[in-house]
């Protein structure tokens, strides 16, 4: 097993703002981890931030500083995990379990994640809403709020959008042709939730029909 270890990694500093770990559910209820940061003073503002491809909320580092400026400025914050979390993972879903990540994910139902935490943080008074996405997460925010056209979605923050199925292309060089052809195969075959080879951000693994549906160009993501 390869392991990788960052130089001169910087040092994480005590955190003091108000924290709560809550488990909200999508609609058609998954469990969602999240944790919710909020300010001193109460507000009905809140950013839901949607974590990038094989995300998760709590190892993204720049959560904390992202934290620090929204409740200073009188925003709540929360961060969470969606079924694209890691690249392969076992999610709550009612008494049972169930394999997600986003080796086997589809774009669309991201929808169905993000509805679920709006109903949450509605529920608990705040009706002045930001989305926030990061990477793929930004996708996913705006692919939400064409879908939804929720009036208390007031603002959709951006960080670091990028161009999901060239990125694809660019990571699997001269496999990606190949990775096609097989994916194709596999589906026309029945065998859609068969993994293939797909080395992009060290992931080796990849569902026929996430990579078929989902990343390559003029799928219902690629509008960066």
């Amino acid at each position: 097993m390869m392991i990788y270890k960052y130089k001169n990694a910087p040092k994480r500093k005590g955190f003091s703002i108000n924290q709560e770990l809550i488990r909200p559910y999508s609609t058609d209820r998954i469990q969602l981890p999240g944790l919710l940061y909020t300010p001193d003073v109460p507000t009905n503002k809140i950013v839901i931030h949607i974590h990038g491809m094989s995300g998760n909320f709590y190892e993204d580092e720049f959560n904390d500083n992202l934290a620090r400026v929204y409740t200073n400025n009188g925003y709540a914050f929360l961060p969470f995990n969606n079924r694209g979390m890691n690249y392969i993972t076992e999610m709550h879903k009612g008494n049972e379990f169930v394999i997600k990540g986003s080796s086997y994910e589809l774009f669309e139902d991201c929808v169905i994640d993000i509805e679920g935490i709006v109903n949450w943080v509605k529920e608990r008074g705040y009706n002045h809403i930001v989305l926030e996405g990061h990477s793929y997460g930004c996708n996913k925010a705006v692919y939400y709020y064409t879908q939804k056209q929720d009036e208390s979605v007031k603002m959709i923050v951006l960080l670091a959008p990028c161009d999901i199925p060239k990125e694809v292309e660019n990571y699997t060089g001269k496999d990606y042709q190949t990775c096609i052809r097989k994916a194709k195969e596999l589906i026309e075959n029945g065998k859609k939730e068969e993994l293939i080879d797909f080395c992009v951000f060290a992931n080796g693994k990849i569902s026929a029909k996430t990579f078929y549906t989902d990343l390559l160009y003029n799928r219902t993501c690629d509008f960066f």
